[in-house]
C-alpha cells in the first residue's frame, strides 16, 4: 500500500538543509527518526519515491505499534511499553499525543469512532511526510487527497491495530508483545528482517545499521527458570545503506 501511495504524488526540487530545524521537520523526526527526515528533505523523489514509501511504512508501523499496545480494550489508559534488551521500543512520541488524548477517553466512543480518530491521525502523519519531502500542496490539500484515495485502506490499518491490541490484552498470560526496531540499531538477522534486501552484501556487520522500522513484529516473553524472549514474527526494517544509490 505504501508504494502505491508514494507514487500518487508529485514533488518539487529538494529542499535545503536550512529547513531541517523547522517545527515540521522536528515533529516528523520524532515519529520516523531524524536520519530519515534528513534524507527526505535532501534527496530527489521525482524519479524514485522509494524514500517516501519507506517513510510511510515507518509512520504506519509506529502508529500500529501504539494502537496495538494501548489499553483500548481493557478500560484503562495507554500502556507505555519499556524498551527491552533486544534494542526494541514502543515509544509514544509527540506525533500522536492528540490520538493518545482521544484514546485515553475511549469509554465515550465505540470501535467505529476510535478507528475513525486513529485513521485521521495516520492521514495527518502521512501528509506531514509529504510536506517534508517537498510535495506540492498544503497540509489540508494533502490530507484530503490521502483520504480520497486511500481512506478504506487506512481504516483497515487502524482496525488491524485494534484487533492486535485485543489479542494481546486477552493473551496477557502468554506474554505476547508487539515490537519495532530502533533506528541506528546494528542489524541482526536473528531478530529482524531487512524489508529491502538486495542480496548483494553481508548485512550482519557492525557498519550495517537500521535506518528505520518498516513493519511490526511479535514476541513472546516466558517466565520461570527457562524463561526468555522468543521472536514469533520478526519486525522488518530498512538499512541506512538503502539511500546509497539514490539521487541527491
Amino acid at each position: 500500500m505504501a508504494e502505491s501511495m508514494a507514487e500518487s504524488f508529485g514533488f518539487k526540487s529538494r529542499r535545503g538543509n536550512e529547513d531541517e530545524e523547522t517545527t515540521l521537520f522536528q515533529q516528523v523526526g520524532t515519529t520516523i527518526g531524524p536520519s530519515l527526515v534528513h534524507f527526505l528533505g535532501t534527496k530527489s523523489h521525482s524519479e524514485d519515491p522509494i524514500l517516501i514509501q519507506i517513510a510511510f511504512q515507518t509512520c504506519i508501523t509506529r502508529y500500529l505499534c501504539w494502537l496495538s499496545t494501548a489499553w483500548i480494550a481493557s478500560g484503562g489508559k495507554e500502556k507505555l511499553g519499556a524498551a527491552d534488551q533486544s534494542n526494541t521500543t514502543q515509544t509514544v512520541t509527540t506525533a500522536w499525543s492528540a490520538l493518545s488524548h482521544i484514546l485515553s477517553k475511549h469509554l465515550q466512543f465505540d470501535d467505529a469512532q476510535l478507528c475513525s480518530a486513529a485513521a485521521s491521525k495516520i492521514v495527518a502523519g502521512l501528509a506531514d511526510i509529504l510536506l517534508v519531502a517537498g510535495c506540492d500542496g498544503t497540509r489540508l490539500q494533502l490530507c484530503d487527497a490521502l483520504k480520497q484515495k486511500f481512506s478504506e485502506k487506512i481504516s483497515l490499518l487502524a482496525k488491524s491495530g485494534m484487533r492486535i491490541n485485543k489479542l494481546i490484552i486477552n493473551s496477557l498470560d502468554r506474554g505476547l508483545d508487539v515490537v519495532v526496531i530502533k533506528p541506528a540499531t546494528v542489524f541482526d538477522s536473528t531478530c529482524m528482517d531487512d524489508g529491502y534486501d538486495d542480496g548483494e552484501r553481508d548485512k550482519n556487520t557492525a557498519n550495517n545499521r537500521v535506518l528505520c522500522p518498516t513493519d511490526i513484529g511479535l514476541l513472546q516473553r516466558s517466565k520461570g527458570l527457562n524463561g526468555g524472549v522468543r521472536i514469533l514474527l520478526k519486525p522488518k526494517i530498512a538499512l541506512e545503506s538503502v539511500v546509497d544509490n539514490l539521487d541527491d
